[in-house]
């Protein structure tokens, strides 16, 4: 039995390149840059703890990963 987490990131793994998330991470910062989809940026406070939101889509939450070197 997996958990939630683990399900989604094989998920993640299985339908996504990192190219996929590349480009989803580029689109959200356009985004965000023109004032559209603020509420759905992740921003992550230094941590030793990373924290995937359930609201999170997959590829939103590989990019978080992405991101932090995960």
């Amino acid at each position: 039995m997996r958990s939630k987490s683990t399900q989604t990131l094989l998920n993640v793994v299985e339908n996504y390149t990192a190219g996929d998330v590349m480009e989803f991470t580029k689109s959200r910062y356009a985004a965000t840059a023109s004032g559209v989809g603020k509420n759905k940026s992740h921003n992550v406070a230094p941590s030793s703890v990373i924290v995937i939101d359930s609201t999170m889509t997959p590829l939103e939450a590989a990019t978080l990963l992405w991101e932090n070197n995960m």
